[in-house]
């Protein structure tokens, strides 16, 4: 009985040992590759979206700097802006338009309490740097030099009528093309006036350059 019992041992010895000689024992393992859910799948594949927060900011600076450069209005050239005449006659007239409308007033002198007369033209000048200007017509119509001829005007020019041809009785200032502005009477406001016509040719007194 005890040598059936180590046979079989033996052979079962011997049987595990040929398969050992035979081959390799072969272990099988599963893959180690991660699985990933279908979401997680998708943020490994796809590139992100947005740029970091700092990118963004840099990109949102320089698409603003670019919009501005665009959409910026072209600034004129200074050579290019429109300049006044440095010649003060123009100025002068300049200023005497401004006051058109303002209505007459006995002794005023300027355009809050009103103009009279010699008043409009002494105002105009000392706003055009004639500090001297003297404040009545008479002593206005000798502070330049005389034009003796309504043809011989010139813009900026002061121009005085007289009924006595004596002296100046009133005045303007002369803006071009036989007109000039004055404070005419009470009742009236400054305003222009041709002064071409046959009247204003016979009470003209004298022309006044200023300059």
């Amino acid at each position: 009985m005890n040598r059936i019992k180590i046979l079989l041992l033996v052979f079962a010895l011997l049987t595990v040992s040929s398969c050992k000689n035979n081959g390799q024992l072969v272990i099988s393992e599963k893959e180690t590759t991660p699985v990933y859910s279908d979401e997680q799948t998708q943020l490994q594949t796809e590139k992100p979206p947005f740029a970091s927060s700092r990118e963004s900011a840099n990109a949102t600076s320089v698409s603003s700097t670019v919009q501005e450069i665009i959409t910026a209005p072209e600034e004129t050239p200074m050579s290019d802006l429109p300049k006044l005449n440095a010649n003060s006659n123009n100025e002068i007239t300049i200023t005497a338009g401004s006051l058109l409308g303002i209505p007459f007033a006995e002794g005023g002198a300027d355009p809050d309490a009103g103009f009279d007369n010699s008043g409009f033209i002494y105002y105009v000048l000392r706003q055009n740097g004639f500090l001297s200007t003297p404040r009545r017509v008479s002593e206005q119509a000798d502070m330049g030099d005389k034009i003796s001829s309504l043809s011989e005007l010139k813009p900026g020019d002061l121009v005085f009528f007289s009924t006595g041809g004596e002296k100046a009785e009133y005045g303007g200032i002369y803006i071009g093309d036989n007109v000039m502005i004055f404070s005419p009477k009470p009742g009236e406001l400054v305003k222009e006036q041709d002064i071409s016509g046959e009247y204003w040719k016979g009470v003209f007194f004298k022309g006044i350059r200023v300059l």
